[in-house]
């Protein structure tokens, strides 16, 4: 980390901006970026994404059709959170695991509220610049873009209002959005223009941890519609270790390859139900059976019965049914109390996989309570 001497912190009542000179070091690698999975989305701005999926902020006309907005993995529209506070044109997004974080810049004041899961507001906090616009949790620190300063900052959050606000970086033009891989920290720029009227490249730059770009990602431009949009990517989030951003100007959440990667079919959320929901790995019973429950558009008999597995486990037989999105899967008892022998946790979550005819992947998921653990399977 930078020296403690040359760490700059600014007061949450001061209007100045002091900047950290970040450095762009020589030859920096670049890479272009090729689209590959997309999700259709209304408008999408800031995104998070969670394990239950992607949330993405919806910026209406007005204040009633702004939306915090809920999509699957796989595609689909779940739900949306209608509440939020403050003004219409809100862009940040951050979970730090507990609340919401959402950026307000429009009419001022410029603030960020912290809310509960149903977007409550706890908290409302000054912002000090004139654009809040990306935010991101990271490292125990909220993490803010501010695109009228054109600097990334660090903050310390106290209980009523920020403890510093940190200038982290000034090298990105015009930051829309950030996003953190798990050990550094990405931000987004455009040529959407801001308030000094400066324009950034179509440019995804990753950072190290005091601030220096260290990666340059080209995502695709105006002059080619089929695979990209002019407009600046205002919402990028990491699935694992996969960067994903917004295009707000086709309404799409775009997986981000780099060019020369092959594009994978995206998997099928299943959902499955296994039986027993309680299981003993020392009773006599032969068979744990897993029902699976495709959604529209599949059919159980597109489904490749050799490749389904259960932790791990291939499946011994695939049954159907009458209904043809549902089929029912047995797995050996034994090999499955082999398969979790060990973890310690209670319930076990359960992963099934496998792949369709057509070499699309599918995956579901759910909760088994073991008992007797000390028992070994019965002879």
């Amino acid at each position: 980390m930078r020296p403690l001497k040359d760490i700059v912190y600014c007061s949450v009542l001061a209007v100045a901006v002091l900047a950290v000179n970040c450095a762009v070091f020589g030859q920096i690698p670049e890479y272009n970026i090729v689209p590959c999975r997309t999700i259709s989305a209304d408008n999408p701005q800031g995104m998070v994404y969670r394990d239950d999926g992607f949330w993405v902020m919806k910026s209406g006309a007005t204040h009633a059709e702004d939306a915090l907005q809920h999509y699957s993995l796989a595609g689909d529209f779940l739900d949306q959170k209608t509440n939020l506070p403050g003004s219409v044109n809100r862009h940040g997004l951050a979970w730090d695991g507990m609340h919401w974080w959402l950026a307000d810049n429009n009419y001022g004041p410029e603030s960020i509220y912290k809310c509960d899961e149903n977007l409550n507001v706890i908290q409302r906090y000054d912002w000090p610049a004139a654009g809040p616009f990306g935010l991101e949790w990271a490292d125990g620190y909220l993490w803010v873009a501010d695109n009228s300063t054109d600097v990334i900052y660090r903050v310390t959050v106290g209980e009523t209002a920020f403890v510093s606000v940190e200038p982290w970086c000034t090298t990105n033009p015009e930051p829309a959005d950030l996003a953190w891989d798990g050990a550094n920290m990405w931000s987004s720029t455009g040529p959407s223009g801001g308030f000094d009227g400066v324009m950034g490249d179509r440019v995804i730059y990753k950072h190290d941890a005091e601030g220096n770009i260290i990666e340059i990602w080209h995502y695709p431009p105006a002059d080619d519609p089929s695979v990209g949009s002019g407009g600046t990517a205002t919402g990028i989030a990491f699935v694992g270790s996969q960067l994903w951003y917004c295009d707000y100007d086709q309404d799409l959440i775009i997986e981000a390859l780099a060019e020369g990667v092959p594009c994978q079919s995206m998997p099928v959320e299943v959902s499955i139900f296994i039986d027993p929901e309680t299981l003993n790995p020392g009773s006599r019973g032969k068979w744990v059976m897993c029902y699976i429950v495709l959604p529209d558009g599949y059919i159980t008999a597109d489904i490749d019965v050799g490749t389904l597995e259960l932790q791990g486990v291939p499946a011994d037989r695939l049954v159907l049914t009458e209904e043809s999105d549902l089929g029912m899967a047995q797995f050996d008892r034994k090999d499955i109390a082999a398969a979790i022998n060990g973890i310690d946790t209670n319930p076990v979550e359960f992963t099934l996989t496998g792949l369709m005819n057509d070499g699309t992947g599918i995956v579901g998921k759910d909760w088994v309570t073991i008992i007797d653990r000390g028992r070994g399977p019965k002879k």
